[in-house]
């Protein structure tokens, strides 16, 4: 058996650096995996592989689902991607030591997962759908890794992730009976762990988001007037309206009480992949400036900076995206959260914020505001309490991954 300096390491998942959280995850992930492994021996795929390979300076390959569903927006030429895709698993198969030819795309791509000792899976909040077609698919090329894993007999560690919410029941069950045979599956939340246990997984582990292992920057509480806010387009055309406008209502309400100036900031800014907060976010400035709030330039988190340079000089945050919440806190600033799925209420439970957070569906101005007064007064407090759960997150879920690694 190969100790671990010469084992071969497969990222197969990695995504774009455009998504401030994912990139916080992988970078945690591989400061991890240096602690046991040799990076020469790393091999990572990526959804955005040269902006990816830019950010962390490793080289950085197209992955399966990016070269199947996302390089070419052409249908037919997605179609027949799939197709050979497909001859290549029947091949594998069929002829377990067949030749593969280094020249076609996807032979190079199985050839990765071939000769990997083990495959590790980013974490995050990928097993999950909405309803339709497009979705669907969505959800079967994020799966693809894990399944090739599966069929190449791999040794598989899926790293922090949560579970659902599905759109459908089949999906639901069918995620559970791939992630059944993984080696080791770390779950980064109780409500997806408690979901897991019903499908009678042995192999999860309760672990945390990624991004709470970074190195924190708990500097003394910023004194600044600054708050910031960030949120992302979720519901439909008519909700979202509404939801924007209460958003605009119980900031403008607040930034008159407090006389603070407002800091946008854009988490997401990956259109190419459909996630773009920077539409919604101007929406909500143009309404503040309308009523005279001091709105100042929105930072653009995928702009070159490191994400946490965005978060470190606010005295407070409004945080619809879950990692703007997240590295908020590594840097000490507490926020109040608007949740869309269970993972935020999930993993801010850890940070002692439960009551800090409100469901995007149920936001309105005579929820949302008093909930904006309520932790902007009790910060202070709030703040200790999660820097305490903060360093003993950091504490023991670092030596828990590495056991398992």
């Amino acid at each position: 058996m190969k100790n671990k300096n010469q084992m071969t390491i497969l990222i197969p998942n990695a995504a774009s650096p455009l998504n401030a959280g994912d990139l916080m995850i992988l970078k945690s992930m591989l400061t991890l995996i240096k602690k046991e492994y040799t990076l020469k021996n790393l091999k990572i795929h990526s959804f955005d592989p040269i902006q990816l390979s830019n950010k962390i300076k490793i080289p950085c390959y197209k992955s399966l689902s990016y070269y199947l569903g996302f390089e070419k927006k052409y249908h037919l030429l997605r179609i027949k991607r799939f197709f050979q895709f497909f001859l290549c698993i029947l091949r594998l198969k069929l002829f377990k030591n067949v030749n593969q030819d280094a020249n076609n795309p996807i032979d190079a791509i199985i050839s990765d997962y071939k000769n990997a000792d083990s495959i590790m899976l980013t974490g995050g909040g990928y097993f999950r759908s909405q309803k339709g077609m497009l979705q669907s698919l969505s959800l079967l090329l994020e799966i693809l890794p894990l399944r090739l894993s599966i069929i190449l007999k791999k040794k598989i560690i899926v790293y922090p992730i949560s579970f659902g919410p599905f759109a459908y029941s089949w999906q639901e069950n069918y995620v559970a009976h791939l992630l059944k045979k993984a080696d080791v599956v770390m779950v980064r939340e109780s409500i997806s762990y408690k979901k897991l246990l019903g499908y009678r997984l042995e192999n999860i582990v309760l672990t945390s988001d990624l991004a709470l292992l970074s190195t924190p920057n708990f500097k003394t509480a910023s004194e600044s007037n600054e708050i910031g806010f960030t949120v992302r387009s979720w519901l439909d055309s008519e909700k979202q309206d509404e939801f924007n406008l209460s958003i605009a209502s119980s900031i403008l309400k607040f930034s008159k009480k407090h006389d603070v100036k407002v800091r946008p900031i854009v988490q997401v800014s990956a259109s190419k992949y459909n996630e773009n907060d920077a539409v919604v976010t101007y929406k909500i400035c143009r309404m503040l400036k309308k009523e005279k709030v001091k709105v100042l330039s929105p930072r653009v988190v995928s702009d070159g900076s490191s994400p946490e340079k965005a978060y470190k000089n606010l005295s407070f945050l409004i945080g619809m995206r879950l990692h703007s919440v997240l590295i908020a806190a590594t840097q000490g600033v507490v926020s109040c959260a608007i949740e869309y799925e269970h993972k935020t209420k999930g993993i801010l439970s850890d940070l002692g914020m439960s009551k800090f957070i409100v469901s995007c569906e149920d936001a309105n101005e005579h929820n949302l505001y008093p909930m904006l007064e309520n932790a902007y007064k009790n910060r202070a407090n709030t703040r200790k309490n999660m820097i305490t759960s903060l360093n003993k997150i950091r504490t023991t879920q670092t030596k828990k991954i590495l056991a398992i690694n």
